[in-house]
């Protein structure tokens, strides 16, 4: 009998957060489910290793920090289950969330569904939202209302749930996205071949957010931000695109001085990141330990 549900998550020296999330997941219950830890070249990778085993997860580690969507297919590929979720491990859910967002997928021919998602102080962020553009593309966020849905072109990454088969079908997430619009990269891939992405309005986690990915600065997530951005605009609209798009990254550094100071040190990894291959990065360091 196949299992029904999978769940991966993907640790960047996350082992302070990954005790907590597993026993809230799991809650007592005996559910028959997967879950899967992805470890991305954590330096607490030893201690993340242990919490996953105490909690039956099945673990596997890179040694070097590949990235969110290159693990996340990694963690697909060991769970041999209908439904695939992936959860960040700073997310507060129990099973049964995952397992009524299910529900309701099934119920209104959802294709990738996710909660509405808040912050630790009850406060709504945005788990919903329109497909990013260059800005000179930026349009206005469409949605629709379904009894309990919210119908648009994109959701929060933080907390997705999607049937493996439409996972496959799109060939998972492009490993050539390092961090961040991944799963924006995923949700307009659907979209294109008719797949609907909704989210939940009776589903709700909480999340203190980015405490998933420890050691990481603000200007360093910035950077890469706007790093996967350009990608994601050479991918889906020209490279005369990206490239102007690139500039006005460059400039934006330069004027927004505390956001992204050292400016040099932002700057170089702007265009690090821009002229590096991640195709090439992953065929030479997919070095995996069960």
């Amino acid at each position: 009998m196949v299992i029904q549900l999978g769940i991966v998550t993907v640790t960047h020296n996350s082992s302070h957060i990954l005790d907590g999330f597993l026993k809230r997941l799991i809650g007592g219950s005996d559910p028959d489910i997967r879950i899967i830890v992805v470890d991305s070249g954590s330096a607490d990778v030893d201690e993340t290793r242990l919490i996953a085993e105490k909690y039956g997860a099945v673990f596997v580690s890179s040694l070097l920090n590949l990235g969110y969507g290159t693990c996340s297919n990694r963690g697909a590929a060991l769970a041999d289950t209908e439904w695939l979720a992936f959860v960040n491990p700073d997310v507060n859910l129990h099973v049964s969330t995952l397992e009524s967002l299910i529900e309701q997928a099934r119920d209104h021919d959802i294709q990738c569904i996710g909660p509405q998602v808040f912050d630790e102080h009850g406060v709504l962020r945005d788990s919903w939202g329109q497909m990013t553009a260059p800005p000179w593309r930026k349009g206005n966020a469409t949605k629709t209302r379904e009894p309990g849905l919210t119908v648009t072109q994109s959701i929060s990454g933080c907390c997705m749930v999607m049937p493996r088969n439409w996972f496959e079908r799109l060939g998972g997430f492009d490993e050539s996205f390092f961090m961040f619009c991944e799963e924006l990269d995923l949700h307009k891939r659907m979209g294109e071949l008719g797949g609907r992405v909704a989210t939940s309005t009776q589903v709700h986690v909480t999340t203190s957010g980015g405490a998933s990915s420890a050691g990481v600065t603000v200007r360093w997530s910035q950077v890469e931000r706007c790093v996967a951005h350009i990608h994601f605009t050479r991918k889906h609209y020209s490279r005369i695109e990206s490239f102007m798009d690139a500039a006005l990254r460059f400039i934006e550094i330069g004027l927004n001085g505390p956001r992204y100071r050292p400016r040099v040190a932002s700057w170089l990894q702007l265009w690090s990141g821009i002229m590096r291959s991640r195709k090439l990065i992953n065929r030479a360091l997919h070095t995996w330990a069960a």
